[in-house]
């Protein structure tokens, strides 16, 4: 995301690269502590990130009347989300959203590296 941003500033140092103007990469986390931690490390980075999961809707919901997945609309470059996420409707209409869909520029996951042994048992929603 940092080679993305700095593109997104200078195109000369890319000039094949077509970026959106407000990048944004989704990546699906397997636990809430990795989702919450990760946006302070991020955040020392320079770097702008929203951690989504039930509880962090909830909050959003509770102390602003904000639904996450339309602020990512105007925002973050990370997303950091749980599978279960993708599976909201939340996520479908942020989807479906031009401004958020024009934002995304990829997808990650991490701790992929343990992802057959999560089917079995840890998380099947991952």
């Amino acid at each position: 995301m940092l080679v993305v941003l700095a593109v997104v500033a200078d195109p000369a140092l890319c000039l094949t690269a077509l970026f959106p103007k407000n990048p944004c990469l989704l990546v699906v986390c397997p636990t809430v502590l990795l989702q919450l931690e990760m946006p302070e490390n991020m955040c020392e980075l320079g770097l702008d990130a929203l951690a989504i999961n039930t509880e962090t809707r909830l909050d959003a919901l509770r102390q602003r009347n904000k639904e996450l997945w339309t602020t990512t609309r105007k925002r973050p470059n990370f997303i950091l989300t749980g599978p279960e996420q993708l599976t909201r409707r939340e996520f479908e209409k942020a989807l479906q959203d031009k401004e958020f869909y024009g934002c995304a520029c990829g997808t990650g996951f991490e701790e992929v590296h343990l992802l057959n042994t999560w089917i079995a048992s840890f998380r099947k929603d991952f």
